[in-house]
């Protein structure tokens, strides 16, 4: 069977090799997962074996701890064409001496993620989240802000997520919850509005609302992959790969608050990830290997007030390895524009850059290093470089 990536729905994606539970096609879309992903990823070994023959496996969300955790609940299998039931009172409960009179569970149907490329998945995601029967002092949910589910809607009380076999319109039997339900059910929590439903699934996909967050968050934009020395020398890579990067991956927004000194100068915003080291690398003199000059020159300090101006940031000296680089949310960055950016770089600051600092500030100033990195400066160099070309 092919397994479809857990991000974009591509088909012939590979499982996590440490869980099993999730399938990407690509570097960038793990990364875009791991977040949500490693807060479930290594627990899920000690969830294997079912301790009896009708327990299924769901993830529970407590309405009173930091994170998710995997459950097992038991179910009550259907007989004579009727229905898999499974009692998740207990669990539903704020304290254990609750009575059961007080609230109620809803259940829904989750049948795809529109966010993620899938508009109906294999299987069904049972959400189901405790319903108050009368006033209620339930607090929110902690759990859910550890998976950012408190965007539009506080939910309050705890939930779980089972999963149901088949995507029929009511799937008789249970199954086991995976870690792409796990993906499903944050998205769906964090795109739920009340009264309107989530632009995930349902009917909140079919608003207006549903259709500028498709056009913000779903998809991919071009970003570059800027190869390490190892890499080039010792495998043949590329210096820059133009890569499909997921608009949601966490370089344009959690991680994406540290942006290249150089790019923010010239307007062309430009923010780094790593990649993790390649197995053949590992183990080689690292300094060597993992040098990115292409990284050093994007992160070399230009803050006047810092005693750090003219050197790279110390995050991306030495071993960097190789990195994934993006624009601002929405825009695609191509390997020309850093390749302008760095030539741009050697050819006009370079030497002012080198003389100020074996000088000290005598000769060339901060100012005059900065004089020469503004658009207007960058947009004469592509012009000149340009007219070159023609000739």
């Amino acid at each position: 069977m092919s397994h479809l990536c857990t991000i974009c729905a591509k088909p012939d994606s590979r499982r996590c090799v440490q869980c099993n539970s999730a399938a990407y096609c690509s570097n960038e879309c793990q990364q875009t997962d791991w977040p949500l992903h490693c807060l479930l990823c290594k627990s899920l070994g000690s969830f294997l074996v079912p301790p009896t023959p009708t327990s299924r496996l769901a993830i529970f969300f407590p309405w009173n701890k930091p994170h998710p955790c995997f459950v097992w609940v038991e179910v009550r299998l259907g007989e004579r064409g009727s229905s898999d039931y499974a009692d998740v009172t207990e669990l539903l409960k704020n304290y254990p001496s609750e009575g059961t009179r007080r609230f109620g569970p809803h259940r829904e149907f989750l049948r795809g993620n529109l966010l993620r490329g899938r508009a109906v998945n294999r299987n069904t995601i049972e959400f189901i989240e405790r319903v108050p029967d009368g006033p209620d002092e339930t607090q929110s949910n902690q759990s859910v802000n550890s998976v950012q589910g408190h965007a539009w809607k506080s939910w309050k009380g705890s939930i779980v997520v089972m999963a149901r076999n088949g995507n029929d319109w009511d799937p008789m039997t249970y199954g086991h919850v995976t870690l792409e339900d796990f993906r499903d059910a944050t998205d769906y929590m964090a795109w739920y509005r009340d009264g309107c439903g989530s632009v995930t699934d349902g009917i909140g996909s079919r608003t207006r609302f549903a259709e500028r967050v498709m056009e913000e968050r779903a998809g991919k934009v071009k970003g570059v992959r800027v190869s390490c020395q190892g890499e080039i020398a010792l495998l043949g890579v590329e210096k820059l790969i133009s890569v499909d990067v997921p608009k949601t991956h966490p370089l344009f927004n959690i991680e994406g608050d540290d942006p290249s000194p150089l790019s923010d100068r010239l307007y062309h915003t430009v923010c780094a990830g790593r990649y993790p080291v390649h197995p053949t690398l590992r183990g080689l003199v690292a300094g060597r290997h993992l040098a990115n000059p292409i990284v050093s020159t994007l992160y070399t300090g230009l803050e006047v007030s810092s005693r750090a101006f003219g050197k790279t940031a110390a995050k991306w000296q030495g071993g960097v390895g190789s990195v994934l680089l993006v624009g601002p949310p929405g825009s695609d960055l191509l390997p020309g524009t850093l390749l302008d950016m760095c030539s741009f770089w050697e050819s006009e600051v370079s030497a002012l850059l080198a003389e100020y600092l074996r000088e000290g500030g005598r000769t060339v100033s901060k100012e005059n290093v900065l004089g020469a990195i503004t658009p207007e400066r960058f947009q004469q160099y592509l012009d000149h470089k340009l007219v070159r070309v023609i000739r």
